[in-house]
């Protein structure tokens, strides 16, 4: 993945290259936060397998820069199968305690899979880690009802108490939710 700094003109003045914190393929950067310390990009990587193979493997990534792109840190989750909901990052923030909450990407394109920690059909998952990226707790929503859908978009926002709204769009495919 790639980061780029423009002038008001969209003249480039510096690009950084990121690569996986693995041996995996970066499948993409979704999310940026930006503040007074740098960049926080959010996106996700996997491994050449395809999709309906046990031995594929995705995995969420966080990488932190300063403010001129040089990095400082990066999150991985744990390598994963498919039905471990451990995918893509789409969407992100920093938590007022200092920590991250993002929505992943299940990928499931057959939800029908036995083995699955939670019904991927129709949810999306919320990973809340702390400061020092630890993951505290997930959680699973309804988000979409598609087999069809690829990420499907939200946005996370952060309350004065400290509580979360989540705004996503929901997909219905010509099956309809039961197909």
């Amino acid at each position: 993945s790639m980061l780029f700094k423009l002038d008001t003109a969209l003249n480039e003045i510096w690009h950084k290259v990121y690569q996986s914190p693995s041996n995996f393929i970066t499948t993409g950067i979704f999310d940026l936060l930006v503040d007074e310390s740098g960049y926080t990009l959010f996106g996700g990587t996997r491994n050449y397998g395809i999709t309906y193979d046990t031995n594929y493997r995705h995995q969420s990534i966080i990488i932190k820069t300063d403010t001129a792109g040089n990095q400082q840190w990066h999150y991985a989750s744990p390598k994963a199968a498919l039905t471990d909901c451990q995918g893509v990052i789409s969407e992100a923030l920093r938590t007022k305690d200092g920590g991250y909450l993002y929505s992943t990407s299940a990928m499931a394109y057959n939800a029908a899979i036995p083995t699955a920690a939670i019904d991927l059909q129709s949810k999306r998952v919320l990973i809340k880690l702390d400061a020092a990226r630890n993951k505290l707790w997930q959680t699973a929503i309804d988000a979409y009802y598609s087999r069809c859908s690829g990420i499907s978009y939200m946005k996370i926002i952060e309350l004065a108490d400290s509580s979360f709204k989540v705004v996503t769009h929901v997909t219905v495919d010509s099956f309809g939710k039961n197909f």
